[in-house]
């Protein structure tokens, strides 16, 4: 296996960030630092940043619903709560895939697959998230448009997003791409306001009828 997917694998980091690690020489395989990409095996000894590190037994991919007042970080000291007190406690360390900003609430995956994470979270693989978006005002139809077509933020206009209407004034919208809370103000160009925004499907995997707080075990398959 190449080193930077046996980084990326073990949970430690994304393949990206194991590529600048390795580059950096802050990797080392059986007692020498590397700079290259070489091929490892589970006999090797693999240490990043000074710690030893492996591949996990198994790959545990949790699909939570966060609720509202959740931090989707795994600690933070100014936060009443963080995502990993919603896991049960036997679990290894699981790292959250992408965020929902804490007033959000939604479907999040919690996983020790860097490799998983890593496609996920990585906008060249344009895997889909779709949202649930209610609203301050009811939206007209040009506004829907509006925000379909694209709208000015601060990294550029937004690229043509499905948007769909699902009451006077609530959409869902589909992102390939997530910018730091977009959504809110994608509609803030508008001249409007979330009141709620729920993630409903990350892939192929749909929310459905999980509540607020609720996890369960899932497979890749079930995703991509």
């Amino acid at each position: 296996m190449r080193l930077n997917k046996y980084i990326a694998r073990s949970g430690v980091t994304s393949r990206r960030k194991a590529d600048y690690l390795i580059e950096t020489g802050q990797v080392s395989v059986n007692g020498v630092v590397v700079t290259d990409f070489m091929d490892v095996t589970d006999k090797d000894e693999v240490v990043v940043g000074g710690k030893k590190i492996s591949l996990p037994d198994e790959s545990i991919i949790i699909a939570v619903y966060k609720p509202s007042g959740v931090m989707s970080t795994l600690s933070d000291r100014f936060a009443k709560k963080t995502i990993d007190e919603l896991l049960p406690a036997d679990l290894p360390r699981l790292n959250p895939v992408g965020r929902l900003d804490m007033e959000s609430e939604g479907l999040l995956l919690m996983t020790n697959d860097g490799e998983l994470h890593h496609e996920l979270t990585h906008p060249s693989f344009e895997h889909e998230k779709e949202y649930e978006v209610h609203l301050e005002r009811d939206i007209l139809n040009a506004e829907l448009e509006q925000l379909r077509s694209g709208v000015e933020l601060e990294e550029g206009m937004t690229p043509r997003v499905e948007v769909q209407r699902l009451a006077a004034d609530a959409f869902s919208i589909v992102l390939k791409q997530g910018w730091n809370r977009q959504i809110r103000r994608m509609v803030g160009a508008v001249n409007n306001r979330v009141t709620l925004l729920k993630r409903v499907r990350i892939g192929k995997l749909q929310l459905d009828t999980m509540q607020p707080g609720e996890t369960r075990v899932v497979t890749r398959a079930e995703i991509l």
